[in-house]
């Protein structure tokens, strides 16, 4: 599924400097929910709603220091319906069970 800032809006203009994108692991029963910001600012993106039983855990934030960055057992989000992406970053959440 394809995103902008905003759920189900990417936004292919050429000018455009963010998408995001959710991707379904059928065999893991598995959500992986990729974001990136190419613009000079930070951008809030809308996040899904987590499934059932499970929530997001941030596994990569381009921004973050090391070893913030790419947690080892990840980070599990507060819940929230948006995720603020600094300037020219990449973040990839991930669905785990809560």
């Amino acid at each position: 599924m394809w995103h902008g800032t905003k759920l189900n809006q990417p936004d292919w203009d050429y000018y455009s400097h963010s998408i995001a994108y959710t991707l379904q692991d059928k065999e893991n029963d598995c959500l992986f929910h990729f974001m990136i910001n190419a613009y000079w600012e930070a951008l809030h993106f809308e996040l899904p709603k987590s499934r059932e039983g499970k929530n997001w855990c941030r596994i990569v934030d381009t921004c973050l220091a090391h070893p913030d960055d790419f947690p080892k057992n990840g980070e599990l989000l507060p819940h929230s319906d948006s995720y603020e992406l600094k300037p020219r970053s990449v973040v990839v959440l991930k669905e785990r069970k809560s």
